[in-house]
């Protein structure tokens, strides 16, 4: 359960086998979404929303459910000053990183309403990064703080020079968050030479076509993390 958005899926061990996103009420699309409850043998709940008594209810049905908290047990070793205070989605694309790429230095990209940048090392230690306003956030927040501005949408083709308001929202927006993007690469890049670029997040088609390094896309990094997750937890 994300900030506007929530995903479930369904994994056959490490096999992603359907997926959805899912609105309010969460526990009553959840039950009408699946197909045979009964073969659900264990589940994980991540969520940066308030408490859900009815989803929490139904999920600790299954015969086992864990909800990813603060100091429980992951494949990664924490070097994060506040671990409490770490979203939960964060972490979860760190592990599914790693489980794809063991071994590597990594820099996890998750562009939705936030772009959040996480850093993983060779030697499995997660270290933190940054957040800074999504793409969209960042033409709502034009709008809404300012007197004139209109709400713009994102553009396919958004001229560096804009020659009308519109189009300068687009300029502002697009091009100063793929110039953020590929500048906080390279830093990295400075520091860790052999970084690998993992991206993930509703918004990752766009930096994938505008941005110009290497790229390793995944669409359901969160999900994968969190059933590396769960299959660490119902495995010890």
């Amino acid at each position: 359960m994300g900030s506007s958005r929530t995903k479930v899926a369904v994994f056959n061990s490490n096999e992603l086998e359907n997926q959805a996103t899912l609105e309010a009420p969460i526990a009553e699309q959840l039950k009408d979404w699946l197909p045979d409850p009964h073969t659900i043998q264990a589940c994980v709940l991540s969520s940066v929303a308030s408490e859900d008594p009815a989803l929490l209810s139904f999920l600790s049905s299954f015969p086992f459910f864990v909800q990813v908290e603060a100091g429980m047990r992951t494949p990664l070793k924490m070097a994060y000053e506040s671990p409490e205070t770490l979203g939960n989605d964060r972490l979860a694309a760190a592990i599914g990183a790693w489980f794809i790429h063991p071994g590597k230095d990594l820099l996890v990209i998750d562009a939705g309403t936030c772009i959040t940048m996480d850093l993983v090392t060779h030697d499995a230690t997660y270290h933190g990064g940054s957040i800074s306003p999504g793409l969209m956030m960042r033409f709502r927040a034009m709008h809404q703080f300012t007197a004139r501005l209109p709400l713009v949408s994102p553009s396919d083709d958004a001229s560096l020079t804009g020659r009308n308001t519109a189009a300068s929202i687009r300029s502002g927006a697009q091009n100063g968050i793929l110039a953020e993007v590929d500048g906080m690469v390279a830093r990295y890049r400075q520091q860790f030479p052999h970084l690998k670029v993992v991206l993930t997040g509703g918004d990752a088609s766009f930096f994938e076509s505008n941005l110009k390094f290497d790229i390793f896309v995944a669409p359901n990094l969160v999900l994968e993390g969190l059933n590396y997750i769960l299959n660490e937890h119902t495995t010890h």
